[in-house]
């Protein structure tokens, strides 16, 4: 079948082989659209298109349509047709057609029973073979005979043999070779052929081993099904033996640094510290005078001394966010005092000799890393601030002293408990263990760096499995507060939590309308549920999370007055497991904070699951697309490293107009993709590989 489409006089044509040429012109306003002979050779993808360009000939929606017609016809019935996935049943094509008003000659075929089944198994048989099948240059008597092949495919015969046998020939009718008895047992057990909706469950079992080894299904298709002994290109994706790891010896060559000298590796070296005593003292004095004498101080010194006071926080890696010389720096005697004492000389030998001695230890443990065994797992993190370097090993710590991944005895490299003051050798420490680790995890935090980006999409395109933790919120109590549970819910299920909350929706003002997006109802949500959480429950929530969150950091969303306050609250609460209070003029802001920073990661962590450009990299070896594993406690960290380890993944299928997408069940991650697009796949194939 050939058919032309016109608008305002231009045409064009797709056209199929030499079939005779009759217009069929069917009018409506100023659309004309221009179809040729209509025969029993159309297949499943052109009768989709027919639809679809019906439906937004009518401008309606899919969904619109499904509203129209009822029954039990929803969109997604309408999409598959249209993308030419599944033919919907006789009666639904009927409802169909006849909503869109399309002739009765243009879709009654479609509707018979015999040829519903074989273009019901075209489209399901195109998805295995990777490209649109058809039988066009066939006449009537050879279809007669391939419907035969494919009811006796579907029937009782006994023997699977005999199944393998009619299969390849059948597939003679669509110009495509016979396929190995392996593969033929693999993918279509005897209930394969039961229905086609099994028939369809085991192409799809294919398809989910097939997009994580090739680019295409075509591509995987004829490579798989020649095989003689498919385990063995499936041994690469296959369950793994964890025997070997359980029979290696403990790795505890590392010691282990504590956190309060954690901050001791990140200074270059205890030796430059102490030529560094000069600078730092006159740095010093000048906060201590800034800190006491306040603003009319500042404003009374000259641009020179600005320019070198702020020239030496840069130096000394200021956690000021903007320099004294710059407009937007806010004056806040408590943070003036508080990196007066951070940034201190270390005079007394004895810090001087600590320091010493903590960057000897890392160094050794930089040794070990480097001579260890394996190598097992990368973390790729940034640390710039203590909270960072806390942050980062309580995250490590936690997730290899779970049982299930401590009894694996995987050797990790912990980038806290190492050190070296050269900034190539670090770099190329890094990389090395980069290259040897068989999996990395990047830890995301408030803002992520180029170097870190980098090391995961490097390991993205080696192939290799890449985890990403974002931590989030979580308050215990009388009322569990999870605000991931609350970005998973559905708007439905937000505006009943919101109109449930004491003293919303109650009003007019208040009712959930267009206008306000789900970020607000949840902030609103969050602001009443935590502000009614114990002290004692936030306070331990706080505890866990201050370093992740940086909460140090967040003293900007706290009025002026109260920003010690605040700081003398978190150090206290964080150093005594007891103090179970917080203070009253100093709630509020802090509520305030847990909303602005678990919202920004929730944000974060959606951001990677979706958009994010490290979200989907290309293995350069093979072409194969990888996509990230979105985490967001250690628990379930630790659950998807013991499935990287034993090659075990609970995963399934999601198709839509655009790609073939494979998720992994616990995380919710895209860790494969094939694309749809004709054209793209087409280029991949001829460019990519032949490169």
């Amino acid at each position: 079948m050939t058919f032309a489409l016109s608008f305002n006089g231009e045409r064009i044509y797709k056209k199929y082989n030499n079939w005779t040429e009759v217009d069929f012109l069917y009018k409506k306003s100023s659309f004309v659209m221009c179809f040729y002979e209509w025969t029993h050779n159309m297949n499943l993808i052109d009768f989709g298109q027919l639809i679809k360009i019906y439906r937004e000939h009518r401008d309606i929606s899919q969904e619109k349509l499904s509203d129209v017609i009822g029954s039990d016809i929803n969109r997604s019935v309408i999409a598959h047709l249209e993308q030419g996935v599944r033919l919907p049943k006789p009666e639904q094509i009927k409802s169909i057609c006849s909503a869109l008003d399309i002739p009765k000659p243009m879709w009654c075929h479609f509707a018979d029973v015999t040829s519903q089944s074989r273009l019901d198994f075209e489209g399901v048989l195109k998805e295995l073979v990777g490209e649109t099948l058809e039988v066009g240059n066939h006449d009537a008597q050879a279809i007669i005979a391939l419907d035969e092949l494919i009811k006796s495919l579907f029937s009782n015969i006994p023997s699977h043999h005999q199944k393998h046998d009619i299969f390849n020939s059948v597939l003679v009718f669509y110009n495509k070779g016979p396929i190995s008895l392996s593969f033929f047992e693999k993918y279509f057990k005897r209930s394969a052929f039961s229905d086609m909706d099994s028939f369809q469950r085991a192409v799809e079992t294919y398809q989910i081993d097939a997009i994580r080894i090739y680019p295409t299904f075509e591509d995987a298709f004829i490579s798989m099904s020649s095989s003689d002994d498919i385990s063995y290109i499936l041994a690469q994706i296959s369950k793994k033996d964890t025997t070997s790891y359980g029979d290696r010896t403990e790795w505890g060559c590392i010691n282990n640094i504590e956190d309060k000298l954690l901050p001791d590796l990140g200074y270059i070296s205890a030796k430059q510290v102490r030529q560094e005593v000069t600078e730092r003292k006159w740095l010093i004095e000048q906060l201590e005078l800034l800190s006491e004498k306040g603003e009319r101080y500042l404003k009374g010194l000259t641009i020179k001394k600005k320019n070198k006071i702020d020239a030496y926080l840069r130096k000394f890696d200021s956690v000021f966010l903007h320099g004294i010389n710059s407009s937007l720096f806010v004056f806040d005697r408590d943070e003036l005092s508080r990196e007066s004492a951070r940034l201190a000389p270390l005079q007394e030998d004895g810090r001087l000799i600590q320091m010493e001695k903590t960057q000897k230890i890392a160094l050794q443990n930089l040794s070990n890393y480097l001579a260890a065994d394996y190598m097992d797992v990368y973390i790729a993190t940034s640390m710039r601030s203590e909270a960072d370097y806390i942050s980062v090993n309580n995250f490590v710590k936690s997730l290899f002293d779970t049982p299930s991944i401590r009894e694996l005895k995987l050797r990790y490299f912990n980038p806290t408990q190492s050190w070296i003051d050269d900034r190539v050798a670090k770099g190329l420490v890094e990389a090395l263990m980069l290259k040897r680790a068989s999996m990395t995890i990047y830890m995301a935090q408030k803002s992520d760096t180029f170097g870190k980006d980098s090391e995961a999409s490097v390991a993205l395109g080696q192939g290799k499995p890449v985890i990403v933790y974002v931590p989030k919120l979580v308050i215990e109590g009388r009322e569990q507060i999870d605000v991931e549970e609350y970005f998973k819910s559905s708007r439905g299920k937000l505006a009943d939590i919101y109109n449930s909350l004491p003293g919303e929706g109650s009003g007019e003002e208040d009712e959930i309308n267009d206008t306000i997006d789900d970020e607000a109802i949840i902030s609103t949500i969050l602001n009443s549920k935590i502000s009614s959480a114990d002290d004692a429950s936030i306070c331990d929530a706080v505890r866990s999370i201050w370093a992740d969150f940086d909460l140090y950091n967040e003293v900007h969303r706290v009025p002026d007055d109260l920003k010690e306050k605040y700081r003398e609250w978190l150090d206290t609460v964080i150093k005594n497991v007891h103090i179970n209070t917080i203070d009253v003029s100093i709630r509020e802001h802090l509520v305030r904070v847990l909303i602005a920073t678990s919202i920004n990661f929730e944000k974060r962590a959606k951001i990677f699951r979706e958009v994010h450009p490290l979200a989907l990299q290309v293995i350069l070896s093979s072409g194969v697309l990888n996509g990230i594993l979105v985490t967001r406690t250690v628990a379930q960290c630790a659950k998807i490293v013991e499935c990287i380890v034993k090659n075990e993944f609970s995963l399934v299928m999601n198709r839509d107009e655009d790609n073939y997408r494979v998720i992994e069940h616990n995380t919710g991650s895209t860790i494969r993709v094939i694309s749809r697009h004709a054209l793209l796949r087409n280029a991949f194939q001829s460019y990519y590989k032949g490169s």
